[in-house]
């Protein structure tokens, strides 16, 4: 048992080591690539960024239905959400062509390299503290959607048990809703094993991303959120494996 101890603090400090030189080098190569304005290199960068952290923390990937993803058009992408290891694997697995910002905890842009790459990636805060910031983040995020590029979002806003579906925020569909943009579902299987909450430790794991078919919005109305939602909610639900639960549904975030 003390091996197994020492064994699991030597993976530790080799990851969190390993990331943060990842972070370093590749969040300084962003900001750089966002100061002459090439968008497209940041977003390349940031990828390579999520990869690569997964690949030294040994986790390999699976990404399955990514013939389904149309790298023309918009979508909001909307994933469950069970580990703090979620946003690094979808980015990982998002196909190259896909032009996307990120919802993402305002606190992570205070962090230093890290901050400086998710600015440079146009990635949009979100302060769950104080939702009068609701409407800024709607609009900026329609802002860029209109820009020509997706959002990636989990409905769910926050990561609870695991064994069921936290109840959705509402604001990402009213976003798909009133820009008629298909609504992109995603499972995430295997993040809560590799990095479980108040764990610091990522382990090596299988991990799998599914892509399921694009939930159109196309010609509903924003009174049928409700039902939209609940559609989402069961595709996102099959794809990841953690049950519906009840639907329920939460503020503008």
């Amino acid at each position: 048992e003390g091996g197994l101890r020492v064994l699991g603090a030597a993976r530790a400090l080799w990851s969190w080591g390993a990331f943060g030189v990842l972070t370093a080098v590749l969040g300084s190569a962003a900001a750089v690539a966002g100061a002459v304005g090439q968008t497209a290199w940041v977003l390349a960068i940031v990828r390579a960024w999520a990869r690569a952290c997964l690949a030294v923390a040994g986790c390999r990937l699976r990404v399955e239905g990514l013939e389904r993803v149309d790298r023309d058009r918009r979508y909001v992408v909307m994933s469950n959400h069970a580990s703090a290891l979620d946003p690094e694997v979808l980015l990982a697995a998002l196909p190259a062509g896909l032009r996307c910002t990120l919802w993402a905890k305002r606190s992570l842009f205070r962090q230093p390299f890290l901050g400086h790459a998710m600015r440079a990636a146009r990635f949009i805060p979100v302060d769950r503290d104080d939702r009068s910031g609701a409407p800024k983040l709607l609009e900026e995020t329609a802002r860029q959607l209109r820009q020509g590029r997706s959002v990636l979002l989990f409905p769910e806003e926050t990561y609870g048990p695991g064994d069921v579906l936290l109840p959705f925020q509402r604001g990402g569909f009213l976003l798909a809703l009133k820009d008629r943009l298909p609504i992109l579902p995603v499972g995430v299987e295997g993040a809560r094993a590799a990095l479980p909450p108040r764990s610091r430790v990522v382990r090596p794991s299988r991990l799998v991303v599914r892509f399921g078919e694009p939930v159109e919005t196309e010609g509903r109305a924003v009174s049928e959120r409700r039902r939209l939602m609940a559609e989402v909610r069961d595709a996102i639900s099959g794809l990841s494996g953690v049950p519906a639960g009840k639907s329920g549904e939460g503020g503008e975030g």
